[in-house]
């Protein structure tokens, strides 16, 4: 017996998860004096403790940047800096960039 073709029928709704990945699948690159924080494991290099640290510093800047414990302290202090300063500030997890705030305008 003939197999009968499937046919597919689009829902109505967009699941509002795949709206987000689409939407946000733009990529962009941190440019020269954005403030950028990254998630980086706290203790001896390879281990496995699960204890994190987030530094906040300036993309291709001369700035070392500052170490924090919890990502809510870099966050505040990042979101700060990124004000008087007049740039964005981005998140980088896993080498994926998310913007947290533009104050560029």
């Amino acid at each position: 017996m003939p197999k009968q073709p499937t046919t597919r029928v689009p829902p109505t709704d967009a699941p509002s998860e795949a709206v987000e990945r689409v939407a946000g699948a733009r990529r962009f690159a941190a440019e020269p004096g954005d403030l950028v924080i990254t998630r980086e494991p706290a203790g001896p290099s390879g281990a496995t403790s699960g204890a994190w640290r987030y530094s906040l510093s300036v993309r291709a800047g001369s700035d070392t940047g500052r170490v924090f414990a919890s990502y809510e302290a870099a966050a505040v202090e990042g979101e700060q800096t990124a004000a008087t300063r007049k740039v964005r500030l981005i998140y980088f997890e896993d080498g994926v960039p998310v913007l947290l705030i533009d104050h560029r305008h």
